[in-house]
């Protein structure tokens, strides 16, 4: 997040949503987020991931900043940090990816997946997984997940915050409409 006062980073925030709940899915999604949450929540990328029809795993449906030809899958558990976070539906925000002490704070058993970063050859660093949660019965959607916070400190409060608004649009965009 640029140093924006909290006013005018929840004003820009709302337009954003605004923007976002306007497209109801489609192409235009990944653009928008890349153009404008990246920068607003302080993020070098992003990544939503959406919860597999058998909802054993996420599967990246946005990402920024990778090759759309790598197509990456990840199991509902406590092995990856978008896993662990749609698993228990909470946010992790994650100071050193590579940190296992850090990790195993959330469970022995949490991974960061750096095959990733060697296959692209980017450095994550910090990260920050937000679930997905349709409105009407908390049923897990997807992830968001930004990553490398751009002053090199873990996300604040207020974009942690300011994700799970995005979250809360995400959901109404990427979930099926429900019939009562």
């Amino acid at each position: 997040m640029e140093q924006h006062a909290p006013a005018v980073f929840q004003e820009q925030l709302q337009s954003l949503v605004r923007e976002l709940r306007q497209l109801k899915g489609g192409d235009a999604l990944l653009p928008l987020l890349a153009e404008r949450a990246c920068p607003l929540l302080g993020a070098d990328r992003l990544t939503v991931y959406v919860l597999s029809a058998d909802q054993d795993s996420i599967i990246a449906t946005v990402k920024t900043g990778l090759n759309d030809a790598l197509e990456i899958s990840l199991p509902v558990s406590e092995q990856s940090i978008a896993g662990y976070c749609a698993l228990h539906r909470q946010s992790l925000n994650i100071a050193n990816a590579y940190d296992a002490a850090e990790l195993a704070r959330y469970s022995p058993d949490l991974q960061f997946r750096a095959e990733i970063d060697q296959q692209t050859g980017y450095q994550t660093r910090q990260v920050l997984a937000c679930p997905i949660l349709r409105p009407s019965d908390q049923q897990l959607v997807g992830v968001l997940q930004l990553i490398n916070q751009k002053h090199n400190l873990p996300f604040p409060l207020l974009v942690q915050d300011g994700a799970a608004k995005l979250c809360h649009a995400l959901a109404d965009i990427l979930s099926p409409s429900q019939s009562a």
